[in-house]
């Protein structure tokens, strides 16, 4: 899923292929198609993924004040 993300971030969506992200993260295509049927099915999983990690943050700051949670936020 990292070499889906990093992929779209450098290449955009329509501009990333399977073959690319299979070679992106050094393994087979199988491998690949055993978890995902296709590139979409991976992406949503990733924006899944991300939007997991962003609302636990959200529901859970570890910084005690709003000033540290931005500070937390911008330096990421």
């Amino acid at each position: 899923m990292r070499a889906m993300l990093e992929s779209v971030a450098s290449r955009g969506y329509e501009g990333t292929t399977v073959p690319q992200v299979v070679a992106d993260a050094k393994v087979s295509r199988n491998a690949f198609y055993e978890l995902f049927a296709d590139k979409t099915e991976c992406f949503l999983a990733v924006c899944d993924q991300l939007a997991e990690e962003v609302l636990g943050d959200i529901a859970n700051p570890t910084e005690d004040t709003w000033r540290e949670a931005l500070r937390a936020g911008t330096q990421r």
